[in-house]
């Protein structure tokens, strides 16, 4: 059949395995033909590959997927093509749409119409596989006929006799799954629970100059000093580097350090370099995550970064516009706000589960190439407009203390930073939220929640379906990105919002409903749901999980009150 659909819409929703409806019929993808495929020599994606499925990897349900990635197995990158995806009929069970008789013949005569179409019912199991449910047939007519009490649950479905009436069966028979660990489920096709795809986004620079760039300024370690030092230069490149951020990209390169050191100590003498902060250099408690989420900073704004203080400020129009914007910035308890206009993302789609949603609880099937032991991870690579969203490092700081963790103390936003930073361990996504949550917990449900009521205030102000937005998270640095996720995005929505509403937007975020329409239960029962937090699966990346409104509203008070 032929059907038209976008890339993002392919990559999804018609991902191998998948089920789908395609006008009127059910379909499971087959195949994406002659898709595009180019090997992946990408480390950051690795990484954060190798960071999910760590996940299933300490259950053991990762069927060594992890532990093959960390070996350097190969990953194809692999893109959709004009010839587009294959599908085929499934399942294959027929229903009359008259009278409810099943067949699993097309040519079947009945009620006179053969109008048949497809039971929208499947079974399926953790390992990945997928089949038509058994259905129970007359003994003395070989027939049935689904009695359909219009409810979406298998199990109150019941199954009798077109010809003799003869009750035949309750509900769908279950039956042990061909691969030997456990019983199918059955339920409709399109359950989130028959089939979850499993994302990474990672930002991934078009253009290799831009990282060759940052690796020749630095890497890392610079993006990371860059960083705690507030940003203040508009790249990482154009900041002079301090002797600790040069020696460690002399060593990356090679060197000792010992002669690293001493090539350093004479540059800062002769005013090359900067002298590291006089501030105590804590160490990062997950310096990994501190330095990788560094670089996706760094690579994201990197030539592409306007700052409020950039726009317009020479007209009476103008300042008036960065008085406002600058007042809403701290009375949202936010340091800075900042556009990219050319922010490159990279979604990849490595693999599926079926059955349990939490990450970690099902059984991880990662896709692979035909004919072949390469991984595959189905991408789709854009450049679009974000806004990347600051919280201010001392309120956090202050925040923190009166819940009553234990911090370094903090005289400016870089110590804070660094203090947040020496304590803050950062959870997996879809791992549960501990009892009492630590402060990296703490910080990240901050961050997410903030990140989440923007996504769901931004698209009323700049005309946006909700769905074309996505997130991106970087808890170490009290940050998150806010991106166009769709090519269906008209370009331009974000900036004219950032050039004229930006005020407004968080405005709305700052004074908005405390409650929520699900209350008392909502705040019972963790205060996040789909009526105050939560966002579409493909705009979270963390499973609308970590998400806490009234931890949320606890920091905008305490920046209301200057605490």
């Amino acid at each position: 059949m032929r059907a038209k659909r976008s890339p993002s819409q392919i990559l999804f929703g018609l991902l191998p395995e998948q089920t789908v409806d395609i006008e009127g019929g059910i379909w499971k993808v087959a195949e994406w033909r002659s898709p595009g495929v180019q090997e992946c020599d990408d480390a950051n994606l690795r990484e954060e590959l190798i960071r999910q499925a760590t996940i299933w990897e300490a259950e053991q349900k990762d069927a060594g997927f992890a532990s093959a990635l960390r070996s350097n197995a190969k990953i194809e990158l692999v893109r959709v093509s004009t010839s587009g995806v294959r599908v085929e009929r499934f399942p294959r069970l027929l229903i009359c749409r008259n009278c409810n008789r099943l067949t699993w013949s097309p040519n079947t005569e009945c009620c006179n119409r053969r109008r048949w179409g497809q039971l929208h019912f499947v079974a399926y199991h953790d390992c990945g596989r997928v089949q038509e449910p058994t259905v129970p047939l007359c003994s003395d007519h070989r027939a049935a006929r689904l009695v359909n009490p219009g409810t979406g649950s298998a199990r109150e479905l019941r199954f009798e006799c077109p010809i003799c009436n003869r009750t035949l069966q309750k509900g769908l028979s279950v039956r042990q799954c061909a691969c030997g660990k456990g019983a199918m489920r059955v339920t409709v096709h399109r359950a989130s629970s028959v089939y979850t795809p499993r994302t990474a986004v990672v930002v991934n620079a078009a253009n290799r100059k831009v990282m060759d760039a940052i690796e020749t300024a630095g890497g890392s370690a610079r993006a990371l000093e860059w960083i705690l030092g507030g940003m203040t230069s508009r790249n990482v490149t154009e900041t002079t580097p301090t002797r600790t951020s040069f020696v460690e990209d002399l060593v990356s390169k090679g060197l000792s350090r010992e002669l690293a050191s001493e090539m350093a100590d004479r540059a800062v003498a002769k005013g090359e370099l900067r002298p590291d902060p006089e501030t105590d250099a804590v160490e990062p408690a997950d310096p990994k995550s501190a330095e990788r989420e560094a670089i996706t900073i760094a690579s994201a704004l990197h030539g592409c970064r306007t700052r409020v203080t950039d726009l317009d400020s020479t007209t009476a129009e103008g300042i008036a516009r960065q008085l406002r914007y600058t007042g809403s910035i701290r009375a949202a308890g936010l340091e800075s706000v900042d556009l990219s206009d050319r922010f490159p993302v990279l979604t990849a789609v490595y693999g599926y589960t079926r059955g349990e949603l939490n990450a970690g609880k099902s059984i991880l099937n990662s896709f692979r190439l035909p004919n072949s032991n390469a991984y595959a991870a189905h991408i789709e690579r854009t450049e679009t407009e974000a806004l990347f969203v600051r919280l201010d490092p001392l309120r956090v700081h202050r925040w923190l203390a009166s819940r009553g963790f234990h911090l370094e103390s903090a005289d400016d936003a870089e110590q804070a930073r660094r203090a947040i930073l020496a304590d803050a361990r950062w959870p997996m996504p879809g791992n549960d939220v501990g009892n009492p949550p630590s402060m990296g917990e703490t910080v990240l449900m901050l961050v997410h929640s903030f990140a989440h009521r923007m996504l769901r205030k931004l698209p009323v102000l700049a005309g946006i379906d909700r769905d074309s937005l996505s997130e991106l998270l970087v808890p170490s640095h009290l940050g998150f990105f806010v991106y166009a996720a769709q090519r269906g995005f008209v370009l331009g929505g974000l900036q004219a919002l950032f050039e004229n509403d930006l005020d407004n937007l968080l405005d709305s975020i700052t004074r908005a409903e405390r409650r929520c329409a699900m209350d008392p239960g909502c705040s019972n029962t963790g205060s996040a749901c789909a009526c105050c937090l939560h966002v579409g699966e493909p705009s979270c990346r963390w499973f609308n999980r970590y998400l806490d409104r009234l931890l949320l509203h606890s920091y905008l008070d305490s920046v209301r009150a200057g605490t």
